[in-house]
C-alpha cells in the first residue's frame, strides 16, 4: 500500500481499469477467426455460427442501463470486479462448449460480464480525477483497448492453428486472473451517495423487446429458418420497444434517456453512426470467412491479413485532434462514408486476383478511416451534452452501437446467403462475398443524408 500512495494514479489505474477493456476487445475479434474451426466441430455452418456474436452483443446492449446503477449500490470496484469474474466465467463455458446452444450461454454470460465492465471501468476513471484530467486517463484507456483491436485476429489465428479454437476463450482466464488481483489491491470502492431510483419496468421492457428484434433479424439470415415465426416474433419485439419509448418519455427517470435525442447534435451522431455500424458491424466477421472459406487461407494467414487493420486504427488515433480543426464535423462526417464506401468497392480488384501489395493498401485503409468515423461520431455524440447529463448520454450511445453491431452481422450474413448460388453446407463462393461488399458499401452511405443536416458551426467549441 505504501507502494501505491507513492504513485500517481495516473501511473496505474487507468492501465487496471484497462484491462477489461482488452480481454473484451480482444474476445470481439478473436472469435471471428476461429468461426471455420468452431463450425466443424460443433457440426454446423460458419454463418450460423453468427448468433454465438450477436447473441453475446446483445447481451452487451441490454445490460448497459442497468450497469450504473449496481455500480452506486454496491461500490464500483465490487461491480468492476464481479463483472470480470462472470466474463470470465461465460469464457469458460464457452470454451467447452460441445453444442451451438451451449456456445450460446456461454456468450451471453459473457455479454452480462462485459455489459458491465466498460461503463463501470469508465466510472471508476470519471470518480477517480477531476473532469480536465479526465481526457488524459481516458486516452490511456482506451490505447490499451486499441491494442486488443489489433492482436486480437492474429492471436485468435496463432491459437486456432497451433493449439484449438478452445483457446481462444481460455486465453481470457490468465489476463483476467492478473485483473483481478489488481483491482483488489490497487482500486478504491466508490460508490454514490444518494442512490437514485431504478427504472426495472423500462428496464425489462427494452430487454425483451431487442432481444426480439435481434433474435427474429438473425433468424432471417438464416437460409432454412422460418420466415413466418421470424416476423411475429420481430412484430413483438417491435410492439414491446414502442411500449418502452412512450414509458419512457412518461418516466421523469427511465432506464434509457431517450428525451436526449432532443438535442440537435445527439441525435445526427447516434442515428448516423447507428447506420454506419449495421454496414460496417459485419465486417469483423465476414473479413476472416472470405479470407478463409474464399481464399483457403489458414487461420493465422487470416488473423495477420487483420493486422494492419488494427495497426493503421492505433494510427489514425493521434491524427484526430488535427484533422478535426482543419475540416471540421460536417465536412468530414459526410466525406469519410464515402471514401469507406470506395474501399469496400476495391475489395472487388483482389477477390479474383490476389495482390498481396494491394491488399494490404486496402485493408490499412480501411481501419485508418474507420477509426477516424468512428471517433468523429463518438465526439459529436457529447458536444452539446451538459455535465451532469454524460453518463446518460454514454448509456444511450453505447446501447445503440451494440444493437447496431448485431444488426451489421446479421445484415452480412443475410446478403451472403441471399447472394451465394448453392445451398447451405456447400463452400460458399468468392462471388457471393464480392455482391455482399459492394451491398455493405452501398449501406455505408446512408448516414450521409443525416449528417448533412450538420451545421458547419457544430463542434467548434470542444
Amino acid at each position: 500500500m505504501a507502494v501505491k500512495a507513492a504513485l500517481n494514479k495516473f501511473s496505474y489505474l487507468p492501465w487496471i481499469v484497462g484491462f477489461g477493456l482488452l480481454i473484451e476487445n480482444i474476445d470481439v475479434l478473436i472469435i471471428n477467426t476461429a468461426i471455420p474451426q468452431m463450425a466443424h466441430t460443433l457440426a454446423t455452418e460458419p454463418i450460423t455460427l453468427k448468433i454465438g456474436i450477436t447473441s453475446y452483443l446483445l447481451t452487451l446492449a441490454a445490460c448497459i442501463p442497468i450497469s450504473g446503477y449496481i455500480a452506486d449500490r454496491f461500490g464500483s470496484k465490487t461491480i468492476f470486479a464481479w463483472a470480470m469474474i462472470v466474463f470470465l466465467l461465460g469464457s469458460v463455458l464457452c470454451g467447452f462448449a460441445d453444442h451451438v446452444w451451449q456456445l450460446v450461454v456461454g456468450r451471453l454470460v459473457q455479454g452480462a460480464g462485459g455489459s458491465m465492465m466498460a461503463p463501470v471501468g469508465r466510472l471508476i476513471l470519471l470518480r477517480a480525477f477531476p473532469r480536465e484530467q479526465f481526457v488524459k486517463a481516458f486516452s490511456a484507456l482506451t490505447l490499451l483497448g486499441q491494442m486488443g483491436v489489433a492482436i486480437g485476429p492474429v492471436l485468435g489465428g496463432a491459437l486456432v492453428k497451433f493449439f484449438s479454437w478452445r483457446f481462444v476463450f481460455f486465453v481470457n482466464l490468465p489476463i483476467g486472473i492478473i485483473a483481478l488481483l489488481l483491482i483488489y489491491f490497487w482500486v478504491e470502492n466508490t460508490r454514490a451517495a444518494v442512490i437514485p431510483k431504478f427504472d426495472f419496468y423500462g428496464f425489462s421492457l427494452f430487454g425483451i423487446g431487442i432481444g426480439l428484434v435481434i433474435f427474429s433479424f438473425s433468424m432471417l439470415a438464416e437460409q432454412a429458418s422460418e420466415t413466418v415465426v421470424a416476423l411475429l416474433l420481430l412484430s413483438m419485439g417491435s410492439i414491446i420497444l414502442s411500449v418502452f419509448s412512450y414509458h419512457c418519455y412518461k418516466t421523469p427517470e427511465p432506464s434509457l434517456a431517450i428525451d436526449l435525442f432532443k438535442i440537435r447534435t445527439f441525435k445526427i451522431a447516434v442515428l448516423g453512426s447507428f447506420l454506419i455500424r449495421i454496414g460496417m458491424g459485419g465486417l469483423p466477421f465476414l473479413l476472416p470467412l472470405l479470407f478463409q472459406l474464399g481464399w483457403g487461407q489458414n487461420a493465422l494467414q487470416s488473423g495477420l491479413w487483420l493486422l494492419p487493420y488494427g495497426l493503421a486504427m492505433l494510427i489514425a488515433k493521434p491524427l484526430v485532434g488535427r484533422i478535426l480543426s482543419y475540416w471540421g464535423f460536417r465536412k468530414l462526417l459526410i466525406l469519410t462514408p464515402f471514401v469507406i464506401s470506395l474501399i469496400l468497392l476495391s475489395f472487388s480488384l483482389i477477390l479474383y486476383h490476389y495482390s498481396f501489395a494491394l491488399m494490404l493498401i486496402i485493408v490499412s485503409l480501411l481501419g485508418f478511416f474507420s477509426s477516424l468515423q468512428f471517433t468523429f461520431m463518438n465526439i459529436l455524440n457529447f458536444v452539446d451534452i451538459t455535465a451532469e447529463n454524460t453518463a446518460k448520454a454514454t448509456s444511450v450511445a453505447s446501447v445503440f452501437q451494440q444493437v447496431a453491431m448485431s444488426f451489421g452481422i446479421c445484415t452480412a450474413a443475410f446478403l451472403l446467403i441471399l447472394f451465394n448460388k448453392t445451398l447451405i453446407g456447400v463452400t460458399i463462393k468468392v462471388a457471393a462475398f464480392h455482391y455482399t461488399l459492394i451491398g455493405l458499401a452501398v449501406i455505408v452511405l446512408l448516414p450521409v443524408l443525416l449528417f448533412r443536416q450538420l451545421k458547419s458551426i457544430d463542434g467548434q467549441l470542444i
